[in-house]
């Protein structure tokens, strides 16, 4: 008689078994992915992206740096404008005074297209 009741309790355990493997199985499953908390956020980061995207191709197509010259400025001791020189792509000084001050000058920074020089006298 006890082989009689073991089989029966086994079979059950098994069914019990595959039956919570089931549920937690297809939980798991219904569970996967986004959440409704995740969903905006990943809109809105793909919005941002592609916001992003359209203004690098749109900065890239208008390229202002090649029509812009190079801006020198060249300032005395006392922070005063002395001289401003504006140089287009592959062109040079030709004034030989501007050349001197601009030789003499000593490079503090520079931004963009402007560089800023000083006189140390």
């Amino acid at each position: 008689m006890g082989k009689d009741f073991k089989k029966p309790r086994k079979v059950s355990a098994i069914v019990a078994c595959a039956l919570a493997l089931i549920v937690t199985f297809t939980a798991g499953l219904n569970s996967y992915g986004e959440t409704e908390m995740e969903s905006p956020l990943a809109v809105e980061f793909d919005a941002a992206v592609a916001r992003a995207y359209t203004d690098v191709v749109k900065e890239e197509a208008f390229d202002f740096e090649l029509d812009q010259p190079q801006v020198i400025k060249i300032y005395n001791a006392q922070d005063e404008l002395v001289k401003t020189i504006s140089l287009k792509e592959n062109e040079t000084i030709e004034d030989e005074q501007t050349q001197m001050l601009y030789n003499r000058a000593k490079f503090l920074t520079s931004y963009e297209n402007t560089s800023i020089y000083r006189l140390l006298n």
